[in-house]
């Protein structure tokens, strides 16, 4: 839907290394660079193995200002506190959660 909306997708997975001929029109990517890049990122994975977040301080302060966050997959991906010290330090633009 984001293709067609003509909206540039970056995707981190490793899955999707195996695949990404397949769908030539989304691009590969690691997760600075997404962070570094992306007005929207959106979540559509499980937790690490360790289960620590994948997201804290450090890589909020790599995010545009505007940029927002969208996580519908599991609540401990990003650390909800440096999310809401981001959020009100205006670090980044906002998040959308559902978790």
């Amino acid at each position: 839907m984001c293709y067609a909306l003509g909206l540039k997708v970056l995707i981190v997975s490793n899955s999707f290394n195996n695949i990404k001929n397949e769908y030539p029109e989304y691009n590969s990517s690691d997760l600075n660079t997404v962070l570094k890049e992306a007005d929207i990122v959106s979540f559509h994975c499980k937790p690490s193995a360790d289960g620590s977040s994948i997201i804290n301080t450090k890589e909020l302060n790599l995010m545009k200002k505007n940029a927002l966050i969208i996580n519908t997959a599991r609540g401990n991906l990003v650390s909800e506190i440096d999310l809401c010290k981001a959020i009100k330090n205006r670090i980044i633009g906002g998040a959308a959660l559902d978790v």
